[in-house]
């Protein structure tokens, strides 16, 4: 498809009218309709308007990749797995405390970061230097766990001595 064919399934979409658009936008309604049709384009100020409006990226409204927005994909992604790995670190942090009080101290503890980075080597998702958004998402959100869990253990210290 092309960048005429997916502005206007998105507005028709959005059940908008080319008028409705065209004010939002701040260009007339003619203007939308030869985008439409493919007898103009939008120049990279009204394209990004455009993009915001509808809330999918430049490379969506070009025809150059079927998903409306990555960012979204992406942070969606990552707030289910960070949630995951929380679940998980609550279950371990509930077995070692069944296991007794007397061999607290000497439990290894299981950084979050490491489990994750452990996890994606075995999925053949970091071999190289480069890393996906998706990747470094995942990565920064299992930081802050681990940065979270650390803190509370220093408010534990805090508070037995």
């Amino acid at each position: 498809m092309n960048f005429g064919n997916i502005l206007s399934d998105l507005r028709n979409k959005a059940n908008i009218t080319q008028q409705e658009l065209a004010n939002v936008l701040g260009i007339s309604r003619g203007t939308i309709g030869m985008y439409e049709i493919g007898k103009r384009d939008p120049d990279t100020d009204t394209l990004l308007k455009i993009a915001k409006y509808f809330d999918v990226s430049i490379d969506y409204l070009l025809g150059h990749s079927d998903v409306r927005n990555p960012y979204i994909d992406i942070q969606n992604d990552s707030q289910e797995k960070t949630k995951n790995i929380k679940k998980d670190l609550e279950t371990l942090d509930e077995k070692s405390q069944d296991r007794g009080k007397e061999n607290e101290s000497s439990e290894p503890k299981l950084a979050t970061t490491e489990m994750v980075v452990d996890k994606l080597i075995k999925a053949g998702l970091l071999k190289d230097d480069k890393i996906d958004a998706r990747i470094a998402n995942m990565l920064l959100n299992s930081l802050k766990i681990d940065i979270e869990l650390k803190l509370k253990e220093e408010e534990k210290k805090k508070g037995s001595s």
